[in-house]
């Protein structure tokens, strides 16, 4: 880890560091530092380290993954060797990494998005996030709503440890990511836009019932500590007159954050 100018923590998966300096994860300072110390292990090898570089990106293209080397083969060996690259002391054994989540996470939230302009015109759609279908695109729950609870589906690939939800906080880009998974989400399951607190019921939108999506949502948004959504996520509850028709699991989910 490093520290910017500004005092942040800023955190470095070395595979990337190392083999992909431009890697979009990188904030500005870290592509710099990375494309320094990739030109001095350069001169210092007399070029052996460009062929290194090299065949680390023959293998990731051979392997199909030019556009996602985060999720190349070559990624599972080097998190194999160092398992810090992409998980925490407190991870769980089967958890799919962090670089691993925030992609999928970057995937859903795209064909999400996209879906819900979609739905616009044909509300059909809306069908995808009130609950779960055949469609793989509404099976996001366990990486757009993650939570230290394992998935009914994935188990523990997506479930958080502490360590692993304290650094997903620090990373103000994944935390701009995660509200735009929410507030579309919550379009799409309660017809209600989270962000300005506005109703968007009608004949086609509207919230159906699928109160084991809504806990998540609420779970996560507390494990995450995002107040805004989670305060105007609970006043629709309230405002639709469901909370009595919750468990009480989720009714504890909807206490004030601290």
């Amino acid at each position: 880890m490093l520290k910017s100018n500004f005092g942040q923590i800023m955190k470095i998966d070395p595979y990337n560091f190392l083999f992909h300096p431009l890697h979009e994860e990188h904030q500005d300072e870290v592509k710099g530092i990375s494309i320094v110390t990739n030109v001095l292990l350069t001169v210092f090898s007399s070029g052996l380290y460009l062929l290194v570089v090299g065949a680390v990106h023959a293998y990731e293209w051979m392997s199909g993954n030019e556009a996602s080397p985060a999720d190349g083969k070559a990624k599972e060996v080097f998190d194999k060797h160092f398992p810090l690259a992409s998980r925490t002391k407190t991870s769980y054994p089967d958890f799919v990494g962090i670089p691993a989540l925030k992609q999928k996470h970057r995937e859903y939230l795209k064909q999400l998005t996209g879906l819900a302009h979609e739905a616009e015109k044909k509300p059909i759609l809306w069908r995808h996030f009130q609950r779960r279908t055949s469609d793989p695109i509404s099976q996001f729950d366990a990486v757009m709503l993650p939570t230290s609870e394992p998935s009914d589906k994935h188990g523990d690939q997506y479930r958080l440890s502490k360590g692993d939800l304290d650094i997903l906080k620090s990373d103000p880009q994944f935390m701009k990511s995660y509200r735009k998974g929410i507030v579309v989400i919550g379009k799409g399951l309660c017809a209600v836009d989270l962000e300005k607190v506005h109703d968007l019921t009608s004949d086609q939108q509207r919230y159906t019932g699928n109160s084991t999506r809504l806990k998540l949502m609420l779970q996560s948004l507390t494990e995450f500590g995002v107040k805004d959504l989670h305060e105007n996520l609970v006043a629709f509850i309230r405002s639709y007159e469901i909370e009595e028709s919750l468990d009480q699991q989720t009714r504890d989910y909807m206490r004030p954050i601290q």
